[in-house]
């Protein structure tokens, strides 16, 4: 059952690289900054903590770099995956993938799936030393 749902999260990851959702464009503040994968709906269904956390203690986490200058990527199970976003909108491989975005929280959707990646505080410490 654990291998099932390993196989479920790791295919769920590599939707990431081709999700398109919904966005809402209202956040002022930029989405610049290091994210970790904190949460993960797969048709309905949330994966539980545990689970996250087992994926982690097994080195297999996924993360997201968001950088100033508008490009970006997301290591997913120790590969890195380069991007560029603009807004609320990532652009991977040609595609545009939107995202929502309310200040500390990256949430991106696509069909049954939902990936929630939360700023890092270490990320948030140094934004709040540069105002």
């Amino acid at each position: 059952m654990k291998t099932k749902r390993i196989i479920t999260i790791l295919l769920i990851a590599i939707l990431t690289l081709s999700l398109v959702g919904c966005g809402n464009g209202g956040s002022k503040a930029s989405p610049a900054g290091t994210y970790t994968l904190t949460a993960m709906t797969e048709n309905g269904e949330p994966l539980s903590q545990e689970d996250l956390d087992m994926l982690s203690s097994l080195g297999l986490s996924v993360s997201l770099i968001m950088n100033e200058d508008g490009t970006g990527s997301i290591q997913l199970f120790g590969e890195e995956k380069a991007f560029t976003w603009k807004g609320t909108t990532l652009t991977m491989d040609g595609v545009d993938q939107e995202f929502e975005f309310d200040g500390t929280t990256i949430i991106i959707k696509d069909e049954g799936s939902e990936l929630t990646f939360t700023k890092d505080e270490a990320t948030e410490d140094t934004e709040d030393t540069e105002e």
